[in-house]
């Protein structure tokens, strides 16, 4: 993997909401226009979660998918090695990625002002 490749991935597990990933990965759109999404296992679904936020917030157009399986060795002694599926999604910034990021900014301000005055009551 060289360096481009490393800049542009976002490693999603299952541990962490999909919130967490959402953010990153625009961050990493802002930067280099491309991100790639990767999950195992169980995290697929959560890939497909952080994909399908970044493209109805109209911040990203899918670009490719892959899947495969992945082979690690086991951690035993033994010597075997077992499989997992893998995904991986390619989004590109979309050509309204400013003005989406601008709605959102400001959907999550009026938010974010709507929590603080329920709180101050």
């Amino acid at each position: 993997m060289d360096n481009d490749d490393r800049d542009t991935k976002v490693k999603i597990s299952s541990a962490k909401k999909p919130g967490v990933y959402v953010g990153a990965s625009q961050k990493v759109l802002s930067e280099h226009g491309i991100v790639r999404l990767s999950a195992l296992g169980a995290a697929m679904s959560s890939l497909v979660t952080v994909a399908e936020i970044l493209k109805t917030k109209d911040l990203a157009v899918e670009k490719k998918v892959m899947i495969s399986l992945e082979e690690f060795e086991n951690d035993d002694e033994s010597g075997t090695t077992r499989r997992k599926p893998k995904l991986e999604v390619v989004l590109e910034r979309s050509d309204n990625f400013e003005e989406a990021v601008k709605k959102d900014e400001a959907e999550r301000a009026e938010r974010r002002r709507i929590r603080q005055a329920a709180a101050a009551e």
